[in-house]
């Protein structure tokens, strides 16, 4: 892709992100952010190691699924050459084992 399509399909995004983000404000707990190398550590060694998360965000819904789904028309998959997001749940006192919240805010 010539720079010129690329500045438009970042201009694109951009905009599609800040929309897809004001509609779902309300789900969002931390906007997160773009992600950097990535390295493993083990009781024995620092090494370097490869993973296919460029991004992430976290969001609040009455489940996994439900998560899933909310990320189903995110800009990174519609405009952006993502092909799919893999959504996991933060464990902690206000969840469960499948991370779905024990108790509402």
């Amino acid at each position: 892709m010539s720079e010129d399509e690329q500045r438009a399909r970042d201009e694109a995004g951009l905009a599609a992100l800040e929309e897809w983000e004001a509609h779902n404000r309300d789900a969002i707990v931390s906007g997160g952010g773009p992600l950097g190398r990535t390295m493993r550590a083990t009781t024995d060694t620092v090494t370097d190691a490869v993973n296919q998360m460029t991004v992430f965000i976290v969001v609040r819904a009455a489940s996994l699924e439900a998560a899933a789904r909310l990320l189903m028309d995110h800009p990174h998959m519609t405009v952006f050459p993502c092909h799919a997001v893999e959504v996991m749940p933060v464990l902690g006192a206000d969840t469960d084992d499948e991370g779905r919240p024990t108790q509402s805010d």
